[in-house]
């Protein structure tokens, strides 16, 4: 924490490190959100859980094992008192506990090739931006719904039923999207994963949270990767929030070294005249913990990406 500030009241999604390009190796990144702590390949290949292609998903689960799920499903039927899937909602088969603590995204929306069992077919989104664009090309259904169908074949049938808001297939506001194919955007394809976040931020309620995630080497945890810590000065927040933001930026740069702290301004003017970067102060946070919106939007990440 941060001597003198109260806990902090947000993950902070607008704070992160300026890395050395010469320091650091992209492994692979993707135009949103993809659930890379739970991917295998350190975060680049497909979900470990993923049916055709994962580590440990249907397709290599010994048969031991796929009684062991089956044994636990059940046990968790009889604990709800259900008698068939249909009679339990994935929330409730999915409880929000460690370490899986799934329901709270009942609301945020996967998305993925519609064949999911063919790489050629992911491969193809990854090459061409704007099947991103084509819901029919890549549909989207709840992430308790998608994560729920990684177990489909074990029972043969549904695992659970999906009270998940409609607007979870296109995009809820203030939800996120989250890729579930089983492939990755490689570094060469860092211009293709950029078009792909622009056509994706074109789905959805306009109040979605849009966010893309690069995977780097191991190296970006040495203090000498990175040039500088930020914080991301967002347009329309309040002072307090900002304030946070800029405490955390603070305390990221002195945990790597005393790195010095930069301001970014997020916005479109800003980019076009080449000063997304500046040595702008953030405001002095609060002594006392507050709820604010930037709070309860952030409180939906899983993750603290960028630092």
């Amino acid at each position: 924490g941060v001597p003198g500030m109260a806990p902090f009241p947000v993950l902070p999604t607008g704070v992160g490190r300026v890395f050395h390009p010469r320091e650091v190796q992209v492994k692979c990144a993707y135009p949103s959100d993809a659930g890379t702590d739970a991917r295998d390949d350190a975060g680049c290949g497909p979900q470990v859980m993923d049916p055709h292609h994962g580590s440990k998903g249907f397709s290599h689960m010994s048969a031991m094992e796929k009684a062991g799920w089956k044994a636990g499903y059940y046990a968790r039927m009889m604990e709800l008192h259900k008698k068939d899937w249909q009679d339990m909602s994935c929330a409730e088969l999915w409880p929000n506990t460690p370490p899986l603590a799934l329901s709270q995204y009942a609301n945020d929306t996967a998305w993925y090739p519609a064949n999911q069992s063919s790489l050629e077919a992911c491969a193809a989104v990854v090459s061409d931006p704007s099947l991103v664009a084509d819901p029919e090309a890549t549909p989207g259904r709840s992430m308790l719904a998608e994560v729920s169908s990684f177990f489909e074949p074990i029972l043969g049938h549904e695992v659970c039923r999906d009270d998940s808001a409609k607007c979870a297939s296109e995009g809820c506001p203030l939800a996120f999207f989250e890729w579930e194919g089983p492939c990755s955007w490689r570094p060469e394809d860092f211009q293709s994963m950029v078009d792909a976040q622009v056509a994706l931020a074109g789905r959805g309620h306009p109040w979605m949270m849009h966010w893309n995630e690069i995977v780097l080497g191991n190296e970006a945890l040495s203090s000498q990767a990175a040039n500088a810590a930020f914080w991301v000065a967002y347009p329309g927040v309040n002072e307090t929030s900002l304030g946070y933001l800029g405490a955390a930026a603070q305390a990221v740069a002195k945990e790597f070294g005393g790195l010095p702290v930069l301001a970014v301004d997020p916005t479109p003017q800003a980019a076009r005249e080449g000063r997304l970067f500046s040595c702008r102060a953030p405001p002095a946070p609060p002594t006392e913990s507050i709820d604010t919106p930037l709070a309860l939007q952030s409180r939906r990440r899983r993750g603290l990406p960028g630092l």
